[in-house]
């Protein structure tokens, strides 16, 4: 089942899986939720709410993966511009929003999170830019665009979270971020399927 991410979809109450959980992405959840039960409760709580671990710019953000597509493709990664400080009109001067990995942090994801070690090294680090400030700081990115996913188009589409498309939204980035960064060293890019608010 998908969750719809628009804003009446989210008050609505959502129908109990076989489970008794409320989506498809809490069902993970649910499952260690019934084996952890003798764990502390922060455990407990870390576990019954899986993050993705992002930094915009420096500040270190946790999206629950519950809510990741909701996030990344609505306001979850917006801020001001991060060489000038000012404010995006995005009629106008919408955001640049690069990519790469925040090296001061090494991720030790859990296997059945949508992060799945060994894929991502470090967390995402997102830099939102104007494109003036990009030219007058002369910062060079790879900008990368290819026809997308069917489940990550249609999750688009209809408004919906879905584990497996917020794996592809997340780890077709990351995948590309390692494999420049092995031929090229630390590099950004421009990916479309979490550069562009949608």
């Amino acid at each position: 089942m998908k969750r719809a991410f628009g804003h009446t979809d989210l008050e609505s109450s959502p129908r109990p899986t076989s489970r008794g959980c409320r989506s498809e992405l809490e069902d993970s959840d649910c499952r260690r939720d019934s084996t952890s039960s003798i764990e502390s409760g922060a455990t407990q709580q870390r576990n019954a709410a899986p993050t993705v671990v992002i930094y915009l710019g420096n500040t270190r953000k946790e999206i629950r993966e519950a809510t990741f597509l909701r996030d990344v493709w609505t306001s979850g990664l917006d801020s001001a511009c991060m060489v000038c400080h000012r404010p995006f009109n995005d009629g106008v001067a919408p955001p640049i929003r690069t990519l790469s990995f925040h090296r001061r942090e090494e991720l030790k994801p859990d296997r059945i999170s949508i992060t799945l070690a060994p894929v991502a090294p470090q967390p995402l680090q997102v830099m939102n830019r104007h494109f003036d400030c990009i030219k007058a700081k002369k910062l060079k990115y790879i900008p990368i665009s290819h026809p997308w996913h069917p489940l990550v188009s249609s999750s688009q589409q209809s408004r919906t979270e879905s584990l497996e498309a917020a794996r592809l939204v997340y780890q077709t980035p990351v995948r590309t971020l390692d494999v420049l960064g092995r031929k090229l060293g630390p590099v950004e890019i421009w990916h479309d399927y979490l550069s562009v608010p949608q």
